[in-house]
């Protein structure tokens, strides 16, 4: 959503600011003290009696921070009760919609981020994104509390601002949402919708006709739609400095437009008084069309879409209606290229050189390679080597598979259970993985089979390949691997 906002703060004001983003609540249970709001106590952090915080008889302590001015104030006018207890101390608690007991244990804060605390058996984060676990109770009533992992019913608070109040950052509202300066009941992203309109403070609202604060020249807000709606023909809202071209026998010259009727992004003339076509010149072009102009053809690149394709010699082409500067960065083979972007005159030669890839089986035990022969079962590294002797067309990719085979080297990834490794991307110029040859490598020892396929090919923007394969032969009695 594309607000236009203008702000001019000095570094004090961006200080003060920053500084007035109220921070999430956050609670845990403390041992000895409280540094910050007490909310109540705890004998123990399970199968425990709890007290209001004025007592001093417990010694764990339900403890919260985060949110200036945050109390434990049941009198404030901002809070919400956590719990109701049986007595001042050695209490037994009840949920707050239960009224059994009369002593009460809140959260308060002043006006700003509202208090919520609430109940549920899931996590806290399933009431709000802002929740918080503070503690856990045994029962509804008569319950006995712990600390957030004693019992599964958990007792959960927030301390957000509700829709309407003023904001600077979503994580300061219960809806996550800051729109227009104020907390809002949805993301509001639509040009034509606002959060802050009067009556609707706080609530994603339509912007009435013509309240065009979000759109483009010859743009406008119809009072239905929730997005910007261009303007054509005689449609003459939402005038600006950038809309300053008339359509014919509507207006005299370009002054006019601020008062009267302004032409979108279709048509526009140059003077006044006659709509032009947008092959016609630059600024009908450039400006109406947000197309570009080719001086070298004298035609607009991008005003009829995928339709428009040419190529200069020496200078851009136009592909599928977007303009390249450069013919030899646009990604097809025109003008006089013999490649993709590469050979005739303007553009580096073509890349008709295959690049190299080469397998090589390391013993890790070891670090040497092996090239051939009977081995002992052991974990060996396969490294991929790959190397272009043309490397200005640069690598497009490099792939890799294993197949099983039959024990005679055929039939080589057939069924899926041969299929060890499918085809699949890897770095290009040097990559590796590891192995374990032998009876005790799960995947590298499907019984019946006695052969393995290894294949290598690397790939050039030119689409010249270069590939290599090996084989691995292993032989269970004793496990030894032959690698061919």
């Amino acid at each position: 959503m594309r607000k236009l906002i203008i702000i001019f703060l000095s570094f004090f004001s961006i200080f003060l600011l920053a500084n007035s983003v109220e921070a999430a609540l956050s609670c845990s249970v403390t041992t000895g003290s409280c540094a910050n709001t007490t909310v109540f106590k705890m004998s123990a952090t399970t199968n425990a009696h709890a007290e209001l915080p004025g007592q001093t008889y417990y010694n764990y302590y339900v403890c919260c921070s985060g949110v200036t001015g945050l109390g434990n104030d049941c009198n404030a006018t901002n809070k919400d009760v956590v719990l109701r207890l049986s007595n001042t101390t050695n209490a037994h608690v009840e949920k707050k919609t239960y009224t059994n007991y009369t002593n009460l244990a809140c959260l308060s804060a002043p006006a700003g981020p509202a208090i919520t605390c609430s109940y549920t058996t899931d996590t806290c984060s399933t009431l709000g994104t802002d929740y918080v676990c503070l503690a856990t109770i045994s029962g509804d009533t008569n319950a006995h509390v712990g600390d957030c992992n004693a019992y599964s019913t958990k007792v959960c608070c927030q301390a957000c601002k509700t829709n309407g109040q003023t904001c600077l950052a979503g994580g300061e509202c219960c809806s996550g949402n800051c729109v227009d300066g104020v907390c809002c009941n949805s993301s509001c992203t639509g040009t034509c919708q606002a959060c802050n309109l009067a009556g609707s403070v706080g609530t994603c609202t339509t912007r009435p006709a013509d309240d065009n604060t979000e759109c483009a020249a010859c743009n406008r807000c119809d009072g239905t739609n929730t997005t910007c709606q261009a303007q054509t023909a005689d449609n003459g809202y939402n005038c600006i400095d950038d809309c300053t071209y008339c359509l014919a026998g509507t207006c005299t010259n370009r002054a006019q437009c601020a008062d009267a009727e302004c032409t979108g992004q279709e048509r526009c003339d140059t003077a006044g008084g006659n709509c032009a076509d947008p092959d016609a010149n630059s600024i009908v072009c450039n400006v109406c069309y947000s197309a570009t102009w080719d001086s070298v053809t004298s035609d607009c690149c991008g005003d009829d879409g995928v339709n428009d394709d040419w190529c200069n010699a020496g200078d851009g082409s136009c592909v599928d209606g977007t303009w390249y500067a450069n013919h030899c960065t646009d990604g097809i083979q025109n003008c006089d290229e013999t490649g993709i972007d590469c050979g005739g005159v303007d553009c580096p030669a073509c890349d008709t050189i295959d690049p190299t890839t080469i397998i090589k089986i390391i013993r890790k035990s070891t670090g040497d390679e092996v090239t051939g022969g009977w081995l002992r079962a052991d974990t060996y590294t396969i490294k991929f080597e790959d190397n272009d002797p043309a490397p200005s067309s640069g690598w497009k990719e490099c792939q890799y598979y294993v197949y099983a085979c039959d024990v005679n080297g055929v039939n080589c990834g057939t069924t899926p259970e041969k299929i060890i490794v499918p085809p699949t991307a890897r770095t290009c110029g040097s990559w590796s993985f590891d192995i374990t040859a032998g009876k005790t490598a799960p995947t590298y020892n499907l019984e019946g089979y006695g052969r393995y396929f290894i294949y290598s090919i690397a790939t050039d923007n030119a689409n010249n390949s270069g590939t290599n394969s090996k084989f691995l032969h292993f032989d269970f009695t004793p496990p030894w691997t032959e690698i061919k």
